[in-house]
């Protein structure tokens, strides 16, 4: 009698240990299929955008940059349409610009 006690607790500690196998398994495959997807080009691309667009210091620097860029652009339009008072407003602007991109 004691020996069927044993073997059947020996049967249900068996029967527990390959449910927590089945279920670590469907765990171990979900992230599977995570990692893998988390590796797709799209992706990488992605989080590597996300990250550059939440990194504050980069963010204002690329306004800056681009604000810098507009200005210069712009003076040169207007000294290229400007008369022969130009040498002092090329002067004038770029001071200008010298200052505002220092700060």
């Amino acid at each position: 009698m004691k020996a069927k006690t044993q073997k059947a607790i020996l049967m249900e500690k068996i029967m527990a240990l390959e449910q927590q196998q089945a279920q670590d398994f469907e765990v171990l495959k979900n992230q599977y299929h995570n990692t893998i997807s988390s590796f797709s080009t799209l992706n990488i691309l992605k989080n590597a955008f996300q990250e550059v667009i939440t990194t504050p210091h980069l963010t204002s620097n690329i306004i800056q940059g681009t604000l810098q860029i507009g200005t210069k652009y712009l003076s040169k339009s207007l000294l290229k349409n400007s008369s022969n008072s130009s040498g002092l407003l090329l002067k004038a602007i770029r001071f200008v610009i010298k200052k505002w991109s220092n700060h």
